[in-house]
């Protein structure tokens, strides 16, 4: 297995501190660890990545903005993935302005196609899209608006020319349940990008299985490693071997 497949763990920001989610909504628990010690403790454990998620800005509920921006400076040989909330363009410069190697851009986004059809053009190698998927309709974690059918938004992302899409089936997200497969092959036969997967890994084995998926080029990491199911390392050793 090549090494660019990309383990990316993730922070997910709330208050200031990290927190585990479930299914977009739930707080299950904060962490022992600040944001900090924690993103070191994955850099340690082999991490080239992080995917770090503002919940608070995702929620509309205000956002980290000054942790975020103390965080990337901390780390400057990281790529952070940011994510959460990044729907406009004043969530979109704030972010851009931070320099990180990747912009999640939100499901909701699709409330204003245009806009998001304009961004990528002018940014298209720069962003990811979170294709955030429930029971058949696009809808953004955090919330219950459904923005279409996968489908139908899939060939609205395909004639713009996304390049990364981050894959989450919401009632998966934090449930250790497993990846969804046949969510993942769909968007795989359907588009050229790159597919990152997100939501449900709980074990080595998925991992192992992930990375042998020709189109997946990564997985973000979050239950599982808190919860003790295997660590980064462990999971690096999976894809090395």
């Amino acid at each position: 297995m090549s090494l660019a497949f990309e383990l990316i763990p993730a922070v997910d920001l709330i208050g200031g501190s990290s927190v585990r989610l479930a299914q977009g909504f739930e707080i299950t628990s904060s962490q022992a660890e600040t944001p900090e010690e924690l993103i070191a403790g994955f850099i340690s454990d082999g991490a080239h990545w992080i995917h770090l998620a503002d919940i608070d800005q995702a929620l509309g509920r205000g956002s980290n903005i000054e942790l975020v921006t103390d965080l990337i400076s901390k780390f400057p040989e990281t790529s952070f993935q940011l994510s959460g909330g990044i729907r406009d363009q004043f969530t979109f410069d704030q972010a851009a302005n931070l320099s990180p190697a990747r912009i999640n851009i939100s499901t909701s986004s699709l409330a204003n196609r245009k806009w998001l059809e304009d961004l990528v053009a002018k940014h298209k190698n720069q962003v990811s899209f979170a294709l955030d998927f429930n029971q058949g309709q696009v809808v953004a974690r955090g919330s219950k608006e459904a923005h279409g059918s996968l489908d139908e938004v899939l060939d609205f992302l395909i004639s713009i020319e996304i390049s990364t899409y981050i894959v989450t089936d919401n009632q998966r997200d934090g449930m250790l349940a497993g990846p969804n497969y046949d969510l993942l092959s769909h968007v795989i036969e359907r588009t050229e990008a790159k597919v990152i997967a997100s939501g449900g890994i709980s074990s080595l084995e998925e991992i192992h299985s992930l990375s042998t998926m020709q189109g997946i080029a990564g997985v973000v990491l979050g239950k599982a490693l808190y919860s003790g199911k295997f660590t980064l390392s462990d999971a690096f050793g999976v894809i090395k071997n």
